[in-house]
C-alpha cells in the first residue's frame, strides 16, 4: 500500500512539474512558442495554476514587472508605491521600480501595461540613449512628453515597431505572448557597434550598398534574389553568413546583410537552414522587429541544375488583422469586376483568395534580361506559385514566382 501511495505521489509531482512549463494553450504552431519556452526554461515565467500561459491575454503591469525583474535579474531597492502593499508582485515591482514608468505614487499593478510603458522600461534596462522618433510615427503626439525620449530610444533601435499604417498606438495593450517576444529580443539585443571601435569590412564589390538594407525592408513584401552567400565573422567575432542580393525592381543594385548563425533565424521553403542558402534563391522574410530576422522563406531555387519552386504551407504571423499570408500553387484564376479570385493549393489544402486589383504585384521570372518585373494581377496563371499578404484583412501585396 505504501509503495502504491509513493508511486501515486511521484506521478502527481512529475505531472505538476511538467504541466508548469508545457503550457496547454501554447501549441507547437503558436508564433510565440519559442520565446515562451525560453522564458519558461529560465524560470522567468511559470504560467497559471491550471497549466496555461494565456498568451493572448493582456499583460498587466504587475506581470510585466515580474517578467522584467526575472529576465534581467533586477535587484534595486526602488520606491514603494502606495497601492502595492500585500500585492503578490510587490517584491518584483519594487526591484524594477527604477526602470518602470511611474509618474505618481500609485503604480496600478493590475492595469494592462501599454506599449509605451513597456518600450520605456526596456529602453531603461538596455541603457539606450534618448532619441526622437517623431519622424517614424504619424501619431507620435499620443506619446506623453515625459516618456517620449525613452520610447523614442526603443523605437530607433527596433525594440518596438509601429503598425503598417504608420502609427505606434502608444496606449495600446500588449499580450503576454508579445511581451515574451519583446523580453527575449531585448535580452538578445546588441547595440550597434561604432565603426571606429569595431569596423565592419566593406565588401570589395563597389556595387554593394548598405550592410543593413535587408533589416529595413518591409517583411514578406519584397522578393529578393540572392546573388552570393559567404561564411564570415561578424563584428562581434561570431560565425555568420553574408547574403548579397538584389531586390525586385532594383536589380542594378547589390546589397549585403550579415546574419549571425547564433541568431536562431529559421529557414523554410526549398531550404531548411542558413548554410543551405545559395545564389539563385528567391526569398522573402518575416520580422517583427528591425534587426532581428525571424524567418527566411525560400520561395524558389534557380541556382542549381534543376529549378525548384516550393512555397510553404499557409503562414500566420501576429494577429490575422496585422500579418496573414497564404501561399501555394495557383489552380484557378477568375477575373471579377474589381478583384481577382485566385485558388491556391498547399500542404494544408485549397484556399480561395480574393485580391483587389489595386494590390501590388512583384514577379520573379527567368525570361528577358531582368529577373524582376512588376505586373498586373492578370499576369497570374495556373501553375504559378504565389504568396499573398493580407493587412487588416485586405490583400495588399502579391509575390509571384514563375
Amino acid at each position: 500500500m505504501k509503495k502504491l501511495i509513493s508511486l501515486i505521489l511521484i506521478s502527481v509531482l512529475v505531472f505538476t512539474s511538467t504541466a508548469a512549463f508545457a503550457f496547454f494553450d501554447v501549441d507547437s504552431n503558436h508564433w510565440a512558442k519559442d520565446y515562451i519556452s525560453r522564458l519558461a526554461d529560465a524560470k522567468v515565467i511559470n504560467g497559471y495554476e491550471d497549466g496555461t500561459f494565456r498568451p493572448e491575454g493582456n499583460v498587466t503591469k504587475a506581470e510585466f514587472a515580474k517578467m522584467l525583474c526575472l529576465a534581467f535579474e533586477l535587484d534595486a531597492k526602488g520606491k514603494a508605491f502606495s497601492d502595492i502593499n500585500a500585492h503578490w508582485a510587490q517584491e518584483y515591482i519594487q526591484k524594477s521600480a527604477d526602470v518602470l514608468y511611474a509618474p505618481s505614487d500609485a503604480f496600478g499593478p493590475d492595469e494592462s501595461a501599454t506599449r509605451a510603458e513597456i518600450a520605456y522600461a526596456l529602453a531603461n534596462v538596455l541603457s539606450l540613449e534618448d532619441a526622437d522618433a517623431s519622424d517614424m510615427f504619424s501619431d507620435w503626439g499620443s506619446v506623453s512628453d515625459d516618456m517620449a525620449a525613452r520610447v523614442g530610444a526603443a523605437a530607433k533601435h527596433g525594440i518596438i515597431e509601429g503598425y503598417e499604417d504608420g502609427t505606434i498606438r502608444a496606449g495600446g495593450s500588449v499580450t503576454r505572448g508579445e511581451t515574451a517576444a519583446l523580453l527575449v529580443r531585448a535580452q538578445d539585443f546588441k547595440a550597434p557597434t561604432k565603426p571606429e571601435e569595431k569596423p565592419v569590412e566593406k565588401p570589395e564589390d563597389d556595387k554593394t550598398d548598405s550592410l543593413d538594407h535587408l533589416y529595413t525592408l518591409y517583411p514578406m513584401k519584397d522578393l529578393i534574389l540572392i546573388s552570393s552567400v559567404t561564411n564570415v565573422l561578424n563584428a562581434d567575432g561570431e560565425t555568420a553568413v553574408k547574403l548579397s542580393y538584389c531586390i525586385a525592381g532594383e536589380e542594378d543594385k547589390v546589397y549585403s546583410t550579415i546574419i549571425s548563425t547564433e541568431a536562431e533565424t529559421k529557414v523554410a521553403g526549398t531550404k531548411e537552414s542558413l548554410s543551405e542558402l545559395s545564389a539563385g534563391d528567391v526569398i522573402v522574410f518575416d520580422t517583427a522587429f528591425h534587426g532581428h530576422i525571424d524567418t527566411i522563406i525560400v520561395l524558389a531555387s534557380f541556382g542549381g541544375s534543376k529549378a525548384e519552386a516550393s512555397i510553404p504551407e499557409s503562414l500566420l504571423y501576429g494577429t490575422a488583422s496585422e500579418y496573414e499570408f497564404y501561399a501555394g500553387k495557383v489552380t484557378k484564376v477568375e477575373n471579377k469586376s474589381k478583384s481577382y479570385v485566385i485558388t491556391v493549393e498547399n500542404m494544408l489544402g485549397t484556399h480561395e483568395l480574393v485580391i483587389t486589383k489595386k494590390a501590388g504585384v512583384s514577379v520573379y521570372t527567368k525570361r528577358g534580361n531582368s529577373h524582376w518585373q512588376s505586373d498586373s494581377l492578370g499576369f497570374i496563371e495556373e501553375g504559378m506559385f504565389v504568396l499573398v499578404r493580407y493587412s487588416d484583412s485586405l490583400a495588399t501585396e502579391v509575390a509571384v514566382v514563375k
